[in-house]
């Protein structure tokens, strides 16, 4: 075989204008001697010498006595090329063999021009067809693998660059909101001014027969139609009845008319945190913020899809929340049964649709999806034609037999197709799969033998478990061993499936037969279809599954452990993750370290709510499953530790106190972790004396442990809860142990905490913490820990603010603005913000600290902490008295009076009060955001100039 694609070899040939004479006439035919020479010699003083030479050399050059000529004069050959094979392959096939462009890194040297602008033709002929096969396969496949292949066709090398009619074509296969969607419609904007004839090819149809539905839905979504005032839409349908199909194509009609979208695979997810948190990322990526926070970000109409919710609980009553907390938002569900799990109305059924209302009150628009409408048995050629599921089976069936068309001859088999599936999506794509192996006979046969014990025909795929069981008849047995082994995914990248063991054919036998389906727009993440997974797992096989479980859980957990933190592999692998730790908690082979992981990643990667409710559910597996004491310890501490931290006080509360009652907590380490979470929990409430208390016996123990890390630690935790709580003569005491445990375990981010402590000490030393500022710059350098290294820098700025020098203050804040601003460092953010408007007040810039405010109040909403409110409205307070002082007088009382008011802040308030209020309310975070968003936007914008 002669390989041009990519490169030009052929054994051990290595003339160049040989190999380039031989390519020329297996493509082009029989060429004159002549010719030949013109073509490859144009400058040789004797090319009809090089061209004997070259022919020479492929006589003697050929292998295993391959013929290589057919003949010298003229000079032609029949011998194989890739780049003739390719021409003949169709569909998806021909990705596979075109493994680059035709003779792409070949020298050209000494050739004509003529030549050369053959091989260009040539590269461009090739490619193209390798396109159009694949934009043909793109139009037969549903749209989330029609957009993964018309991504490969857009960016395939070679291909001449795109018509508007092709960029037209393929933005019709994009996703919507997806990057190939932008990318498409700016370089289709970047050729708008060019004239272009207008095409008269039809556009495909790539939602059969669903019409009515999506225009129902789309008047909806804008509100032009009869459906106003619903929030929420549910489009339910029994597993494979195109219900994401239809949400998804929703989508795509919704960005091209320019609103806001955002799909959230929610099959594996349980709880409105993992739901939000989903949406949130998708948009923003960790930090998620709380719903009204997302719903300002995404606008107005925006419309978010949540694809597959059968799995969350008293879904109802977070529909209501949501709806209220954001009403600016729209919501469409998908869900196989009818109310998605909801309490619904008295009185509804199956086959019910139209709006209906919760029992909150709630309204909703319902679709129940059927099957695809079926012709009558008497329908002629052209009704046939023109039915959905008679389009949708040819559309399927040309994946396996190209040529098959709607004849006198087909139509009666593709006519009791449709009807005998009931037009349903999934079993069509099954039956068609059939074709692969069988004639169109053989499989209307076939499907007629399946169904034939059926008892009740009227329901759509009631006999979808038969024809799932014929399409396993036809897999290889490697394969059958394969799909079981991906049961237990979730979803899978194939990418990685080798090193799993499971091989590329087994993917595209799969892929090919619809058993595997891409789910994600965007995403090339495949899944079994959840019907054939619920099939492969009750009815395939006996023990196979449990062995697929177990090894699923095993390579899930040595993966994690070798994963950092906040690894967005890890994000991607999720549901596997989860799936797997739960498998491992079942089976009582998991332990505290894969637990302790899990909190890790969790918290890393800002994901605490979500991250709350996934460990409350692993807890009470342990309990379940009477794991091992260390086990369920770990499970019941990182479930009350992200209560806490997600801000779900009171659960965090109760937990710990279960907990610390408990004989769980008889284990010395158990009960530190607990105690901790209490005194957090104590701390944020403002009970600075009583979470004091609970840090000094968390010391107690780390002493008594002999741990000087835990010693270190708990140090950290209990030295700024002093300092709030103003207690300076025990923070003192501590000072000494603390900077010898500092200095002994050469911690960066204890060094840090020092720092901090001796800026808000009374009197403190500028000078003297410059300089340590200076040093744990260096340490933090030297150890790759640029966070903390930007920390020391800010203090350093604390302390030119301190020694008065407010302009090189200044200039040392602003490059620290940035490198916060690109490491996303979102606290140091809100603090280089607020020092700045402090520094430039000092200036005597009143306006520009306006802004500065601003900007810090911007990013303290998105971090929701009370102190950083405080903190904005103490550092702008002199300038809000003239604005609204009986406003400020009233937001510094409620400073003063809030128990959690660090006592610094409260005396500051304290002192810039000049009358007292009877108002001994605490402060309301909202309102002080609106309160000071007001005053300082008006400030802002009416006095540029003083």
């Amino acid at each position: 075989m002669l390989h041009t694609l990519n490169g030009l070899k052929m054994g051990r040939i290595r003339s160049v204008k040989a190999l380039l004479a031989l390519t020329y006439v297996i493509l082009e035919g029989p060429t004159p001697r002549r010719r030949l020479a013109e073509l490859l010699w144009p400058q040789a003083s004797q090319p009809d010498s090089s061209l004997r030479v070259a022919l020479h050399g492929l006589r003697s050059g050929k292998e295993k006595k391959e013929k290589l000529l057919d003949s010298e004069e003229p000079v032609s050959s029949s011998y194989g090329c890739d780049a003739l094979t390719l021409l003949q392959l169709r569909g998806e096939a021909v990705l596979a063999a075109y493994p680059g462009p035709f003779l792409s890194s070949v020298p050209l040297e000494g050739v004509s021009t003529e030549f050369e602008e053959w091989v260009y033709a040539q590269r461009e002929r090739l490619a193209a067809h390798v396109q159009a096969e694949l934009l043909f396969s793109a139009r037969q496949h549903p749209p989330m693998p029609a957009a993964a292949l018309a991504e490969q066709a857009y960016r395939l090398a070679g291909t001449p660059p795109p018509t508007p009619e092709r960029l037209t074509e393929l933005l019709a296969l994009s996703l919507p909101g997806s990057p190939l969607e932008a990318e498409l419609k700016r370089e289709l904007r970047g050729l708008e001014d060019i004239p272009q004839a207008t095409s008269t090819a039809p556009r495909p149809r790539r939602l059969l027969g669903r019409d009515p539905e999506l225009t129902r839905l789309l008047d909806w979504a804008t509100g032009t139609g009869t459906q106003t005032g619903t929030q929420v839409a549910l489009v339910s349908g029994m597993g494979g009845i195109g219900k994401s199909a239809l949400t998804t194509s929703l989508l795509r009609e919704l960005a091209a008319q320019g609103r806001g979208t955002t799909f959230v695979n929610a099959e594996p997810l349980r709880s409105a945190a993992e739901v939000l948190g989903a949406a949130a990322q998708a948009q923003l990526g960790p930090p998620a913020p709380d719903l009204p926070g997302l719903a300002q970000h995404l606008g107005a109409g925006h419309v978010i899809l949540l694809d597959g919710v059968d799995g969350i609980d008293d879904l109802g009553e977070l529909l209501t929340e949501w709806t209220q907390a954001a009403p600016e938002l729209r919501w469409v569900l998908t869900g196989r049964h009818v109310q998605l799990g909801l309490p619904g109305a008295p009185g509804h059924t199956e086959r019910q649709t139209g709006q209906t209302t919760l029992p909150s009150g709630l309204p909703v628009l319902s679709l129940r999806l059927g099957g695809l409408p079926i012709p009558e048995a008497g329908d002629d050629l052209t009704e046939l034609a023109d039915n959905p599921a008679v389009q949708f089976l040819l559309r399927e069936a040309r994946r396996f037999q190209r040529d098959l068309e709607l004849t006198p001859a087909t139509a009666p088999h593709l006519g009791s197709l449709a009807r005998r599936l009931q037009g349903h999506p999934m079993s069509m794509l099954l039956a068609c799969g059939w074709l692969a192996v069988e004639s169109l006979d053989a499989v209307h046969a076939r499907v007629l033998h399946s169904l034939s014990g059926l008892h009740d025909r009227a329901e759509p795929a009631r006999g979808l478990p038969q024809l799932a069981r014929q399409t396993w008849s036809f897999l290889r047995p490697q394969t059958q061993r394969d799909l079981i082994r991906l049961t237990p995914f979730v979803d899978f990248d194939p990418v990685l499936m080798p090193a799993y063991g499971i091989p590329e054919t087994s993917i595209d036998e799969l892929l090919h037969l619809s058993l595997l389906e891409a789910h994600q727009p965007g995403s090339e993440r495949l899944r079994l279809h959840p019907l054939v997974s619920d099939l492969a797992a009750t009815e395939l096989q006996g023990k196979a599954l449990d062995r697929a479980r177990a090894q699923h859980s095993a390579h899930y957990l040595a993966w994690f452990g070798q994963q950092p933190a906040a690894s967005a592999q890890a994000r991607d692998e999720l549901a596997n993750i989860i799936r797997a730790i739960e498998h491992a908690a079942r089976q009582g082979t998991l332990t505290a370290g894969d637990v302790d992981r899990l909190l890790s990643f969790f918290q890393a990667s800002a994901q605490l709510s979500s991250g709350f409710e996934v460990m409350s559910t692993l807890a009470q597996l342990c309990f379940e499953a009477r794991a091992s004491v260390e086990v369920q310890a770990a499970a019941e501490i990182a479930q009350m530790w992200l209560a806490y931290v997600s801000g779900h006080l009171l659960d965090a509360q109760m937990l710990v106190t279960q907990f610390l009652n408990s004989k769980l907590a008889n284990e010395p380490m158990n009960r530190l972790k607990a105690l901790n979470t209490l005194a957090g929990i104590r701390g944020r409430q403002g009970q600075w004396k009583a979470a004091t208390a609970i840090y000094e016996e968390t010391l107690t123990i780390a002493e008594n442990l002999n741990d000087s890390g835990r010693k270190a630690i708990q140090l950290m935790n209990l030295l700024p809860v002093l300092i709030n709580d103003g207690n300076v003569r025990r923070t003192m005491q501590l000072l000494p142990i603390a900077e010898h445990l500092a200095n002994e375990l050469n911690r960066v981010d204890f060094h840090h905490l020092l720092l901090w402590i001796h800026l808000e000490l009374p009197d403190p030393d500028f000078a003297h913490i410059l300089e340590q500022a200076r040093q744990v710059m260096q340490m933090a350098a030297t150890q790759g820990d640029l966070h903390q290294a930007m920390w020391a820098e800010y203090y350093a700025v604390r302390c030119f603010q301190g020694l008065r020098q407010y302009r090189a203050a200044l200039e040392c804040l602003q490059p620290l603005t940035e490198k916060a601003k690109t490491e996303k460092a979102w606290n140091l953010l809100v603090s280089s913000s607020v020092l700045q408007t402090e520094l430039l007040y000092q200036l005597g810039r009143s306006a520009q600290a306006r802004k500065s405010a601003l900007l810090a109040l911007e990013q303290a909403r998105r971090n929701n902490d009370f102190n950083d409110l405080v903190v904005i409205l103490l550092s702008v307070s002199q300038d809000l008295k003239q604005t609204d002082p009986v406003g400020l007088t009233r937001q510094l009382q409620r400073v003063v009076n809030d128990n959690r008011t660090v006592q610094r802040d409260r005396e500051t308030a304290a002192a810039l009060l000049e009358s007292r209020l009877e108002d001994m309310s605490p402060l309301d975070s909202l309102e002080l955001m609106g309160f000071l968003q007001a005053h300082l936007s008006v400030r802002a914008q009416g006095l540029q100039v003083e």
